[in-house]
């Protein structure tokens, strides 16, 4: 369990006008301040934040030894509304490589059978289905708004981007991050009407906000918490190690 407070550094920067946390691997926990500030208000951010530290403190891998996250039995999808159960059926595939299969079954169930061991070939499989649920899910959804709006884009992307939720090029190609799954609805619309903006302003000037007001009158809102989004989002999406040490057990 991580020690609380967690051990931190502080780091003074001209430019900040707020109290902002990083953590990394290399760095570990840093706290960004301006050039004034009142140490306590440090205790109350990371306090505030403590659910995002914790995260990301457990899928960062340390020094020497490697953090593992769970593979889930559970995936709650809360941009479809949807909760998904996870089952792990360990039997022998013909082919090489002791492969693993993923099969959909009725009720929102997952069924990942084969050398189920292979808990990487089993991530991957997971991720590969959630892309392929934003692409049917998704993809309809920014048609919609798209028609609502009438603002048109060439062409869409679905990825596993680390840090956007999504973009959009000079060619009104936008691309999706699948883990937009995970965000509650409203802050998916908001992503969306947000890279179609992007489509006739390629910025964050005064005209791009204020054609995001026309369609999203809580655009402000989103934009001042759009930072702590990734709180939605499980560790195991993201893990660079898997175990099946807690298989039993629902991790979202």
């Amino acid at each position: 369990m991580l020690q609380w407070p967690p051990p931190f550094t502080i780091k003074q920067s001209a430019r900040a006008k707020h109290l902002q946390l990083q953590i990394s691997e290399r760095k570990g926990l840093e706290v960004i301040v301006p050039r004034r500030y009142r140490h306590t208000d440090i205790e109350a951010l990371l306090n505030s934040k403590r659910t995002w530290i914790e995260k990301h403190a457990a899928i960062i891998h340390d020094a020497n030894v490697p953090v593992e996250i769970a593979l889930p039995k559970e995936i709650s999808l809360r941009g479809l509304e949807e909760v998904w159960q996870v089952r792990y059926e360990p039997c022998v595939l013909r082919g090489r490589g002791k492969p693993v299969k993923l099969l959909l079954r009725p009720q929102q169930q997952i069924s990942i059978y084969g050398y189920v061991d292979n808990k990487d070939a089993c991530q991957k499989l997971l991720l590969q289905w959630l892309a392929s649920m934003a692409e049917r899910y998704l993809i309809p959804w920014l048609d919609r708004l798209s028609e609502q709006t009438e603002l048109g884009y060439k062409d869409v992307i679905i990825r596993g981007q680390r840090t956007r939720w999504g973009s959009c090029s000079s060619e009104k190609v936008i691309n999706l991050n699948y883990k937009l799954l995970f965000l509650p609805p409203e802050h998916v619309v908001n992503t969306l009407l947000h890279e179609l903006c992007h489509t006739v302003y390629m910025n964050h000037s005064a005209q791009f906000w204020q054609l995001l007001a026309r369609f999203d009158a809580n655009w402000q809102y989103f934009r001042n918490n759009r930072k702590d989004l990734s709180t939605y989002v499980p560790a195991w999406v993201e893990a660079d190690e898997i175990t099946a040490e807690h298989l039993p057990q629902a991790i979202i």
